[in-house]
């Protein structure tokens, strides 16, 4: 037997199971929607039924390179089948958060959330943001003979005056000095 939160509704060999009421979708291809509905549990593994739900999730989702099953067991929550490591170490922190993540809270809400980026993408924003920054503050040290806290602070201000990131005002000073060291 398959048991389904309420909200679910889902669809085995031509008979409805689920509580009241559909949780809302975002558009997917239509062939996705056909094969998932081709999907019989009782004919293979749970495993085998999930990984096969969430490759056809994956596929009718825009930018669905991404993603994984969560099951909530006693223990708290597994992730029970993912596309990748990185995957399962998303939802690994999730579950390690204090308050949770947008899996968890998808399951509490009965609701989709995608999620456009992730902390591996933010944290190599961050890096190529600090390296731009780290690079200005040299060449102002170099330029103006002053302290690394004075340098920041002169980069700041600058930043501050022409509304622009620190990061923006740094990539555009190590562009120029670049520029500039270049031969005509």
């Amino acid at each position: 037997m398959l048991a389904v939160p309420d909200g679910v509704r889902c669809r085995t060999a031509g008979n409805a199971i689920g509580g009241p009421g559909a949780v809302t979708e975002p558009r997917q291809s239509e062939e996705s929607l056909i094969a998932l509905a081709e999907i019989l549990v009782t004919e293979q593994s749970l495993e085998k039924t999930l990984r096969q739900v969430l490759e056809l999730t994956c596929a009718a989702l825009p930018g669905g390179d991404e993603g994984g099953i969560t099951l909530l067991e006693a223990g708290g929550p597994d992730t029970t089948i993912a596309t990748s490591d990185v995957a399962r170490r998303v939802d690994r922190s999730q579950y390690a958060a204090e308050g949770g993540g947008p899996c968890l809270d998808a399951y509490r809400q009965q609701q989709i959330f995608r999620i456009d980026s992730t902390l591996v993408d933010q944290l190599q924003q961050a890096l190529a943001t600090r390296g731009a920054i780290e690079q200005a503050t040299g060449i102002i040290i170099a330029q103006r003979g002053c302290s690394a806290g004075d340098a920041l602070h002169l980069l700041t201000m600058a930043a501050q005056r022409s509304r622009l990131t620190l990061a923006e005002v740094g990539a555009e000073l190590v562009q120029r000095t670049s520029n500039q060291d270049r031969p005509a």
